[in-house]
């Protein structure tokens, strides 16, 4: 549909057939391709017989047709024995998406995820099927998905390895790796309290700075009621705001603006009992003229960051 609320041009008056395979499709998710078209991802039934319930995509462009790579009737992104479902789908930021499903290959239901390009294929070296994203004891079932703003993914699901319902997140990488200081099965958000206290159904947005903030349905309070509660989750996997926040700023007199004088507030990881933080870095920015003329003169690069 354009701005106007008309039917954008190429596009037929009662929709483009995304899927018109035997048997029914079901579970939508959407995400922009960047370039005015979209990829959808949807559970499949049409192998139920032999795999279950499996993981489709296809993309279509800003006029309604099936981008070029892509197949009528959409791509196996996980045709596994067992079946996939509830697919969750978040773009990769280079016209390509990141889908996550919770999967039952195993016997349990457990959360999976897969990367496919702007040309419908699987890039390396993520393999096929997908990779592993929770495999605890228990049932995993996927609830969010959010872009981390560098090719990777968030994702976020319900997670009952405890015997209640948690909510528990992990991040990959474009590489389809947990990304570092993440752990393995992912990183508990919240479980507060136990017996019929849980949460439930989360949703995810970027904070654009790397991080997400989660907000979920929960009974912590009441076994019938729920209430809404939110938390921050930052890069590296630490809930809140672990960053140091620089308080002030000032002039070191009479030396011809050489130097400042910083004062900040210490990152709350730089105390007992983990001591985590071992040191402060502080980077200076200056105008690109000046930074190759001091390059010029010897200065030393000073490589990561």
């Amino acid at each position: 549909m354009t701005a106007a609320g008309a039917v954008a041009p190429g596009w037929p008056a009662d929709g483009a057939a995304v899927c018109s395979a035997p048997d029914f499709q079901a579970a939508p998710a959407l995400v922009p391709d960047g370039a005015g078209g979209a990829i959808a991802v949807w559970e499949d039934f049409r192998n139920y017989a032999s795999t279950g319930s499996d993981v489709y995509a296809l993309r279509l462009t800003a006029a309604g047709g099936i981008a070029p790579g892509w197949i009528a009737n959409g791509v196996a992104l996980c045709d596994f024995g067992g079946s996939q479902y509830s697919p969750q789908a978040t773009t990769d930021g280079v016209g390509g998406a990141i889908v996550g499903w919770s999967d039952s290959r195993y016997s349990y239901s457990d959360v999976f995820a897969q990367r496919v390009t702007t040309s419908g294929s699987v890039p390396a070296p993520w393999p096929a099927g997908g990779v592993p994203v929770c495999t605890a004891s228990g049932v995993q079932t996927l609830s969010a998905m959010a872009a981390d703003g560098a090719a990777g993914a968030y994702l976020a699901w319900q997670d009952q390895r405890s015997g209640t319902k948690d909510l528990y997140m992990q991040r990959l990488t474009s590489s389809g790796l947990v990304a570092p200081a993440w752990t393995y099965d992912g990183v508990l958000i919240s479980g507060v309290g136990g017996g019929s206290s849980s949460q439930r159904i989360p949703r995810l947005a970027s904070d654009g700075q790397s991080g997400v903030i989660a907000v979920w349905n929960d009974y912590r309070n009441s076994p019938w009621d729920a209430d809404l509660y939110a938390q921050r989750i930052e890069g590296f996997g630490r809930l809140g705001n672990p960053e140091p926040g620089i308080v002030s700023v000032r002039d070191v007199l009479n030396d011809q603006g050489g130097r400042v004088r910083v004062a900040w507030t210490p990152s709350f990881l730089d105390a007992y009992p983990g001591f985590e933080i071992g040191w402060y870095w502080l980077w200076r920015q200056v105008p690109a003229a000046a930074a190759e003329a001091a390059i010029a003169r010897g200065a030393r690069v000073v490589a990561g960051g």
